[in-house]
């Protein structure tokens, strides 16, 4: 939870996959779908920051991890594929998980191979739509965030700016604090040392 949201993403992931798949066995009854949404956010986050630093072409911080990004993309992938089933059988607070995770799978996507950044932009425009539309401050955040990422990542620099100023204000909203704090001083060295108020 905190790694995804604190943008902690390589411990995250490492996490995810230490602890792989068999909570559901040890602790039958116990409610995991959050878990299984934040897991997927830092594996995939971790994924494509290990694809930029391998000199692909898509949008993430920097990371000093060694594995390939396939082996994060496979593990975000089950998580991914959890969500998606417990949306279609019916879980409602889960469709916000699966169009943010649909966005960074996309975005993910857009390292390797072409993809049109106007389908990725649509994806991550409707998973903070549905955020919202659930109740989810936080993970509207997460995913202003997230798009912030990518737009930088592409060179939209004025849409980066505007996506991280939103992440900025629903963070804001939800009560993080320090994680607000973090992103302003992030907002300050990505708009060449201009500093925002909300």
């Amino acid at each position: 939870f905190l790694c995804a949201h604190f943008g902690e993403y390589k411990a995250g992931a490492q996490n995810a996959i230490k602890i792989g798949y068999d909570w559901e066995k040890k602790y039958p009854g116990v409610y995991f779908g959050y878990d299984a949404f934040h897991k997927a956010i830092c594996l995939y986050g971790e994924a494509r920051n290990i694809a930029q630093l391998q000199g692909n072409s898509c949008t993430a911080s920097p990371s000093l991890s060694k594995p390939t990004s396939s082996l994060y993309k496979k593990h975000a992938e089950k998580y991914h594929a959890m969500i998606d089933s417990w949306v279609k059988h019916g879980a409602p607070n889960h469709v916000h998980h699966l169009s943010v995770l649909n966005a960074e799978k996309i975005a993910l996507l857009s390292c390797s191979q072409f993809v049109e950044p106007k389908e990725v932009c649509q994806l991550y425009e409707k998973a903070i739509r549905d955020s919202v539309r659930g109740g989810f401050v936080n993970h509207a955040a997460l995913a202003e965030e997230r798009y912030s990422d990518y737009l930088f990542g592409i060179d939209n620099k004025a849409e980066g700016i505007y996506h991280l100023q939103n992440a900025i204000g629903r963070f804001s909203d939800w009560g993080a604090t320090r994680r607000v704090e973090q992103l302003r001083v992030k907002l300050a060295e990505l708009a060449g040392g201009v500093t925002f108020q909300d």
